[in-house]
Formats: structure tokens, sequence, C-alpha cells
């Protein structure tokens, strides 16, 4: 958002994508965007970049397409996943937007004590705050949260959450500096929401999605751009794949030969009534014309060197 409001502000034709709903986005830039001109796209995904353009799709919308001059990745964060028995009950969350009832706020970082406070002020019953390491508290949001018979908790983890339909019981437990558990130290809180704020992570699944199909135009580029020697070692993999399949294919062929042909020559040694067996119906020779592979002989070193350049072919060039 900062970086659209300063191009909106240069005069810079600006459009923001915007995964957030409204009340998510900060209210106090948001406006400042909108006088200086920019076009906002709040609650729509970002699924994919070509070149320049964006593929875009609304939520309950369809997709569409936004070609730029220039195109800025700015793809945020998202809550540090956490898992732990019971996490998926109805009432475990990342979000404080629609919470209601008992609430634990479990978590590690500075700000913690201080989003508790903020919840409390907003008529929200915070019964416990969990804090995983073992940093003090901040000194202002501890007294206001005790001064109101919230329980404190740090050095604590959230271990299990309990409940059938819905989570009734959150179960913390005290944790060392590496966050181990400690047995015997567990206690239960009843709870009808238990809200998790262990930081956050880069959400990287925008940027992945360009890079994969980075990687996909250049593959298709490759037969033009080869004589310029950029590509030249990546086609020479994707030829060495090629040489391991055909090598094999051809092992293939020849072990289903030698199959056949060794149970044949059970089945003309076996026969009781000397009659030929069925080796006359079998070429003498594998299908590619090449004499019968010694089952001793070590493998040729171009057949390694092509299995191994076969394992070694990057992801996006399985096809």
């Amino acid at each position: 958002m900062a970086a659209a409001l300063e191009a909106a502000r240069a005069d810079v034709d600006t459009c923001v994508v915007d995964l957030r709903q409204r009340h998510d986005v900060s209210q106090r830039r948001l406006p400042k965007i909108y006088a200086a001109g920019a076009e906002v796209r709040l609650n729509t995904s970002a699924w994919g970049i070509w070149d320049r353009t964006v593929a875009i799709c609304p939520a309950g919308g369809h997709a569409q397409r936004v070609t730029a001059e220039h195109v800025l990745l700015a793809t945020g964060a998202r809550p540090r996943p956490i898992v732990f028995p019971g996490w998926r009950l109805p009432g475990v969350t990342f979000s404080t937007a629609e919470i209601s009832g008992r609430v634990v706020l479990a978590g590690s970082g500075p700000d913690l004590a201080a989003r508790a406070v903020v919840l409390h002020r907003q008529g929200v019953n915070v019964r416990a705050v969990v804090e995983a390491a073992s940093a003090p508290w901040d000194v202002q949001s501890a007294a206001y949260l005790r001064h109101r018979g919230v329980s404190l908790r740090n050095r604590h983890l959230l271990v299990r959450a309990e409940g059938a339909d819905h989570v009734e019981r959150g179960v913390v437990a005290r944790v060392d500096a590496d966050w181990r558990v400690q047995p015997a130290t567990e206690s239960t809180f009843e709870v009808d929401t238990i809200v998790l704020d262990y930081g956050e992570v880069p959400a990287m699944q925008l940027m992945r999605v360009a890079e994969m199909l980075r990687q996909l135009a250049t593959l298709r580029s490759l037969d033009v751009q080869v004589a310029e020697g950029e590509f030249a070692e990546r086609l020479g993999v994707v030829r060495c794949k090629h040489q391991a399949e055909v090598i094999d294919a051809r092992w293939r062929r020849r072990n289903r030969w030698l199959r056949q042909r060794h149970l044949a020559m059970h089945m003309a040694t076996e026969d009781e009534r000397g009659r030929p067996g069925q080796l006359d119906d079998l070429p003498s020779r594998p299908p590619d014309g090449s004499d019968p592979p010694d089952r001793n002989a070590a493998p040729r070193a171009d057949q390694s060197a092509a299995r191994l350049a076969g394992s070694m072919i990057p992801p996006f060039l399985d096809a």
C-alpha cells in the first residue's frame, strides 16, 4: 500500500490488487490511495503472472487480466502455521475478526500482550495469554490485564485443543528454552475460542507461481535462443534425458526378450515327449539387432552417465 500511494502521488497510473478485505487494510492509508487516484481491487487474488500480464480473480467474480508496464510484487506475510492435536477444531483461529465467548490468546512475540489488551477493550472475554518465550511482559499491558483478572503465562505452549464439534478446552504446558514440553506441567482452560499468534512467515505462493511460469516460458524459447549460448547447457541436459529414456526403453525390450527366451528354454528341456519347445518362435537376437547382453558384465559408462543425467533433470523439465 505504501508503494502504491507513492506511485499514485507521482502521477503514475497505479492499480492495486490485494487479497485482503476492506476491514483488514490500513484505514489510515486506504483513503489517501483513493484520493491519489489509484485503482484499488480488494478481496481479489492474483494467481498468475505472464511477463507484464497479471491474472486476477475477485471473490465471487470471473478471472480477469491486468497488463502493466511494471509489476511490483508485495506478497506480504501469512500467519506461521502451528500444528497440534485439535488444531483443526472450529474455534481455533488466527483471526480476531469474529471471535466470541471465552478466549485464550496463545503465541509468541513482543506485541502479544498488547494485542490481548486491544481485544479486551473491544469487549472480548480474554481469559489467558500464553507466551512460549521467556521474555518479560510489556509492563503496561501486563498491569492492565492482571488488574482485570487475565491469566498471564510465559514459557508455556499450547499443546492440545479438546472438544467434540467445537473447541471446549485448551491445554497448555511449561516449556524449556527450546520449547520442549516439561512433564507434569499441563493445565487446562475452559474456552470457546483459541487465537494463535506465533508470528508470520513470508507469503511466497505468488512468487513461486511467477518463477514456475518464467521457467516454462524459458523452455519454450530454448530452440530460438540456444544459438546465443545462454541455454546451451540446459538444452544439453534435455538431450541427456532423451538419451537416457532411449537407453532405458532399449534395455526394457532386451530384458523382456531374455525373459521370454529363458522361459522357452525351460519349456523345451522339461518337455517329456521330446517335441521342440518354443525357441523356434523367438528371434535369436534382441529386437534392436545387437548381441545378446551378458548379465554378468558391468554396466557401460555411457549407460550410467545417461541414467545419472536423467536423474538430475529439474522438476519443471519432467513432462
